[in-house]
């Protein structure tokens, strides 16, 4: 195969959707499909015009297709792909945007001599869920990981680049390592936050809620996402979010430390984390 022309979506949440709508934008010859179990979300997807047709599940889609991107929750994700590779006969380059690697990359094991497996993580998305909530530019100005394997990856790298993605490359396990600290370890510290909002009387809720700002709601939005999504990851990334959860332990320790009237600590401290963020942006 040397391009794409033919693709399945399974999935057509936030990313499943945002993902069809970014490619009819920048290869708007391509012919998509698209699979989804949920009838509402099915009949919104057929009314948008991207697809040639939407299907409630794997059995029923086209067996030549050129692409499949899985955008399901992750916890599905291996099964799917094993299922659509069984499903479809032609030459097929089959994808992923989880944002879990190592256990979805030992899970899959393709039988079919003509369809390889490229595993993918695009870091776009919001605090939203659902078809109603996508929008092709999420990926703008966004970075798409693909993971290394042995498998050539050319042609599905050069179909991205025209999305205007910066494409990294990097191992299973060291995206789950990064990711697990640039990803998932913020929505738990933001739910924590919310934890101890939870436990303010009924009367105090009231009143934070009229007091809040919006550095409170920046640092806060990521509590919003998926409940589901928040359990894949933490069933999927223990050892990682195991070993940040101990290490910020041990910086609230020093931190508290620090806490005292008229620390010259504390500054410093304060001025090299502003230091690092300003290298990040």
């Amino acid at each position: 195969m040397t391009k794409i022309d033919s693709i399945l979506i399974i999935g057509l949440g936030l990313i499943g959707g945002s993902l069809a709508k970014r490619i009819k934008k920048y290869h708007p010859t391509a012919t998509l499909y698209g699979i989804a179990p949920s009838e509402r979300t099915r009949s919104l997807a057929k009314e948008s015009s991207l697809f040639k047709s939407v299907h409630k599940n794997i059995t029923s889609a086209p067996k030549t297709i050129d692409c499949v991107f899985v955008c399901t929750p992750i916890a599905l994700v291996s099964e799917t792909i094993l299922s659509a590779s069984n499903h479809i006969e032609s030459d097929c380059i089959l994808t992923d945007v989880a944002s879990i690697k190592e256990s979805i990359v030992t899970t899959v094991k393709l039988h079919k001599k003509n369809h390889i497996f490229i595993p993918g993580h695009p870091m776009a998305g919001t605090e939203h869920t659902g078809f109603t909530a996508s929008k092709e530019d999420i990926f703008t100005d966004s970075t798409y990981i693909l993971i290394k394997t042995k498998e050539d990856n050319t042609v599905l790298k050069t179909f991205l680049k025209k999305l205007l993605v910066n494409i990294v490359e990097t191992d299973a396990k060291t995206h789950d390592k990064m990711i697990a600290l640039a990803s998932h370890f913020p929505y738990i510290v933001t739910t924590l936050i919310m934890s101890l909002v939870s436990e303010l009387s009924e009367k105090d809720k009231l009143l934070f809620k009229e007091l809040i700002g919006p550095g409170f709601k920046d640092t806060t939005r990521v509590a919003a996402s998926s409940p589901e999504w928040g359990y894949d990851v933490c069933q999927h990334n223990i050892k990682n979010l195991h070993s940040l959860l101990t290490s910020l332990e041990s910086n609230i320790e020093n931190f508290k430390g620090k806490l005292s009237p008229n620390s010259k600590a504390l500054k410093t401290f304060f001025d090299d984390m502003q230091q690092i963020k300003k290298i990040l942006n």
